[in-house]
């Protein structure tokens, strides 16, 4: 039979145990938000559907906040006013500089109604293999 100053032990090496995989987890889930990696270097700054041609586009401020010049490609959906997906498109700027600023415009060829609304689906970043200058 184990004493309880064993049990206390265990019951210390438990909570410790417990303590470094609850840490483990909340490192991983900040390194995998949204707005720690790539996805945190784009922000949305129009949706507009065209008038004449019923073709909706999106206009996107990318900011590479990492330290080397890197390539993005921003996937951007297009809905209808209860969220149902209309069409999607795919836009990208290449080597910017860290810090530097780009403002992508993703345009679909699909026509939409008015009142439709856009979503940042997924964002790339990849280090530039073009040298800056």
């Amino acid at each position: 039979m184990l004493g309880w100053s064993c049990l206390g032990v265990f019951a210390v090496l438990g909570v410790l145990a417990v303590a470094a995989l609850v840490g483990l987890f909340v490192v991983a889930d900040k390194d995998g938000g949204a707005e720690d990696g790539p996805r945190g270097d784009v922000r949305l700054t129009a949706c507009v559907v065209d008038a004449t041609t019923k073709w909706p586009h999106a206009d996107v401020l990318v900011t590479n906040r990492s330290a080397k010049a890197s390539d993005y490609g921003v996937h951007v959906e297009f809905l209808d006013p209860a969220g149902k997906r209309l069409s999607d498109a795919y836009g990208a700027t290449d080597n910017l500089a860290p810090g530097q600023r780009a403002t992508v415009r993703v345009q679909s060829l699909h026509q939409v109604a008015a009142g439709t609304r856009c979503r940042i689906v997924d964002v790339s970043r990849h280090m530039s293999w073009r040298p800056s200058g």
